[in-house]
C-alpha cells in the first residue's frame, strides 16, 4: 500500500497531455514478477515482464490489462487514473477506458501467506535462507522472521560460531499460508571442528534435497507451438500444448493451462480431447506422469474473422502442481505468438500467375497420366 500511496501522491498533480499515458507497476516481496498483456482499443496488444513500464501516445478508448502471476502468488491490480484510486481487487485483469489527456497506473501486488521463522540457541547466529525451486538466497541473523512467503522448500545454512560446532544445513517446506521453523542449537562445549556439511531433511532423501538446494533439480519442462506462424483471419489452426518429466520420479497431479485473448480465437470445446475451458483457459488435470514419460495434446483453435492484417494472437500456457518444479534457468510458462496475414488480390496479377500455374500442373498431371496408361498398355502386349 505504500507503494500505491507513493504512485497517487506523484500522479495527484498531473498535468494535460495530447495522448493518454498508462504506467504498469509490479511489486513482489521476492522480486519475482508476472507477464502482463495489454489489449488496445484497435485489438492490438503489447506484452511486457518489467518491474516498471510506461506506455504513452496512447489513443482514447477501452483497455484490457492481463497478467500471468508467479507460482503461488495472490495477485491483487489496483488501478489508479488522474491521482486516484479507481479500482482495487484481487483479480488477474483490469478493464478500464482512457481519455486522451488521462494519466494511469495500473499496481500489481504479488502477495504469499506463507512465513519463515529463523531462530538459535545462543541468539545472533548468521545464516543463509535459500528457496529451493527458485535458487533466491537471503542473508540474515537469528532471530528472524520472514512472511508473505511463496510455498516452495527453503533451505538454511547456519554459520559457524567461534568454539561450537556448525550445526547441519536444514531443509523444510512452506506450505500454503503455513509456517516453517528453521533451529539450530550451538554445541559450544568443545572447540570448533571441522565437519562436513549435511543437510537435515523432512524427507527421506538427502540427495534429492542437495540436488534441489543446488538448483539443479530437473522436474517439468514444458512446450508450446503453433503448427504454423501465420494465418488468415477465420482460419482453423492448430495448437500443441506438451510436457516431459525429465525427472527419476513419477510426478503425481500435475495441471496445464493454456490461455488466450477470447477476442481473437475461440476453442472448439470438441477439440480439447478432455480439457475443460471457461473461453479463456483451458485447462488440463493429469492425475500423474511417470519418469521420462511425456503428455501432449494438439487441439484446434478458430481465428476471429475480424482481426486484421498485422494483428498477433498469443498463447500462454503454464505448468504447476505441488510436487512440480521448472528445469534450471527455465520457466514454468511459455508463451507463443502467430501473425495474421493478408488474403491476395484477385483479378491482378497474382491471381492470373497462380491460375497459370495451376493450368500448367493440371496439364503436366494429364501428360504423366497418359504416359502411364500408354506404358501399362504396351507392357500388356
Amino acid at each position: 500500500m505504500a507503494m500505491i500511496a507513493g504512485i497517487v501522491a506523484l500522479t495527484g498533480a498531473y498535468t494535460n497531455v495530447e495522448a493518454a499515458t498508462l504506467s504498469v507497476e509490479q511489486s513482489s516481496s521476492i522480486n519475482q514478477y508476472g507477464k502482463w498483456t495489454l489489449t488496445k482499443p484497435n485489438s492490438s496488444i503489447l506484452m511486457g515482464d518489467e518491474m516498471s513500464s510506461k506506455l504513452t501516445n496512447l489513443a482514447a478508448g477501452s483497455y484490457k490489462l492481463q497478467v500471468l502471476p508467479p507460482n503461488y502468488a495472490q495477485t491483487i491490480m489496483t488501478l489508479i487514473r488522474n491521482g486516484e484510486i479507481k479500482y482495487t481487487s484481487d483479480v488477474r485483469a483490469v478493464q478500464f477506458n482512457l481519455a486522451d489527456t488521462d494519466e494511469a497506473t495500473v499496481v500489481i501486488s504479488f502477495e504469499y501467506g506463507g512465513i519463515i521463522e529463523v531462530t538459535s540457541n545462543p541468539p545472533g547466529a548468521k545464516f543463509e535462507l535459500q528457496s529451493g525451486s527458485q535458487g533466491n538466497r537471503v542473508i540474515g541473523t537469528t532471530p528472524e522472521t520472514y512472511t508473505e512467503m511463496p510455498p516452495m522448500p527453503y533451505f538454511v545454512a547456519f554459520e559457524r560460531m567461534e568454539n561450537c560446532h556448525a550445526p547441519k544445513t536444514q531443509r523444510r517446506t512452506v506450505e500454503a499460508n503455513g509456517t516453517a521453523k528453521f533451529h539450530a542449537e550451538y554445541n559450544c562445549d568443545t572447540k570448533e571442528e571441522e565437519i562436513e556439511e549435511e543437510v537435515i531433511d523432512e524427507s527421506e532423501d538427502d540427495n534429492e534435497a542437495i540436488e534441489i538446494a543446488s538448483g539443479n533439480r530437473a522436474n517439468i519442462k514444458i512446450w508450446n507451438e503453433f503448427h504454423q506462424t501465420e494465418s488468415l483471419p477465420g482460419n482453423t489452426v492448430f495448437v500443441t500444448v506438451g510436457i516431459r518429466n525429465v525427472s527419476k520420479k513419477t510426478v503425481n497431479n500435475v495441471k496445464v493451462t493454456e490461455s488466450f485473448n477470447p477476442d481473437h480465437i475461440s476453442v472448439p470445446v470438441n477439440g480439447l480431447k478432455g480439457g475443460k475451458t471457461d473461453n479463456r483457459m483451458i485447462v488440463w488435470n493429469i492425475p500423474q506422469i511417470f519418469a521420462g514419460q511425456s503428455w501432449s495434446k494438439t487441439f484446434p483453435v478458430v481465428i476471429n474473422k475480424n482481426l486484421s492484417t498485422g494483428d498477433k494472437i498469443q498463447m500462454i500456457s503454464h505448468v504447476s502442481g505441488n510436487e512440480v518444479w521448472p528445469p534450471e534457468l527455465e520457466l514454468m510458462s511459455e508463451s507463443i505468438e502467430m501473425g495474421i496475414a493478408s488474403m491476395p488480390k484477385t483479378g491482378g496479377v497474382m491471381s492470373k500467375n497462380i491460375s497459370l500455374l495451376i493450368g500448367i500442373a493440371s496439364l503436366l498431371l494429364t501428360l504423366t497420366i497418359r504416359r502411364k496408361s500408354l506404358v501399362e498398355s504396351t507392357v500388356q502386349k
